[in-house]
């Protein structure tokens, strides 16, 4: 049973990371998608993790006929400063200007997919790109992530053993209860012998007494108060 439990925990815990690490990606035939594969890295050239690159269409910034399809469309990066952003392009679309703001920094980024020959193709409308921020990027969110994670999986833990013990010192109880009345429901039952120190149900004492000590019926009746029942 705890078994089970430990591998549902991990689980949940796999697809929690599996989501910072995997974009969402919208739904397009490839000749309307425009898919940028972005690596964002902070001064130091090490990954920034957590920061949202969003599609600037303030004015003088995207070209507004990129906005019309894209205001607002955002991706994050994940645990190595990864994000896939992408954009519906009108297949008719050759070249455009996308600016994108990542941690509080714009960048540039212009779309050519006309292709070499004129004929647009799916990989022409993917491209990796790495984004430089020109400061060092915290890693606060990751290390409260870490430690919120840790702390709801002892907390998971803790209470699954306490609650497995205390079923199992419920059931003890119980159990113990069950026996004790029994023991002491049969021992009330039993009456002693007016002759010996034999002890024995009510119902059998008359016998007891024709059979050991070679009684009558009515003499054991009467010595027992019994009126013969």
């Amino acid at each position: 049973m705890h078994g089970r439990k430990s591998l549902f925990i991990f689980s949940v815990l796999l697809l929690f990371v599996s989501g910072l690490m995997t974009p969402v990606q919208a739904e397009h035939t490839w000749d309307h998608r425009y898919t940028i594969y972005g690596k964002v890295t902070d001064l130091s050239g090490g990954a920034a993790r957590f920061v949202t690159a969003t599609v600037d269409c303030s004015e003088g910034a995207t070209d507004a006929s990129l906005c019309e399809h894209n205001i607002g469309r955002s991706s994050s990066t994940g645990l190595y400063g990864s994000f896939e952003l992408e954009l519906h392009v009108d297949p008719g679309t050759e070249v455009v200007r996308v600016v994108l703001i990542i941690d509080g920094q714009k960048f540039n980024h212009t779309i050519d997919i006309a292709g070499p020959d004129g004929e647009p193709t799916p990989e022409e409308r993917k491209v990796s790109v790495t984004f430089e921020l020109d400061h060092e990027k915290s890693n606060v969110v990751l290390y409260a992530i870490i430690i919120g994670v840790i702390i709801t999986v002892v907390a998971i833990v803790r209470f699954i053993v306490v609650r497995g013990r205390k079923i199992t010192l419920n059931t003890s109880s119980v159990s113990y209860t069950s026996i004790s009345s029994v023991g002491k429901t049969s021992t009330s039952e039993l009456v002693g012998c007016p002759r010996c120190d034999a002890r024995l149900k009510q119902s059998n004492l008359q016998k007891h007494l024709m059979k050991k000590h070679y009684l009558k019926s009515e003499e054991a009746s009467a010595l027992i108060g019994d009126d013969g029942e």
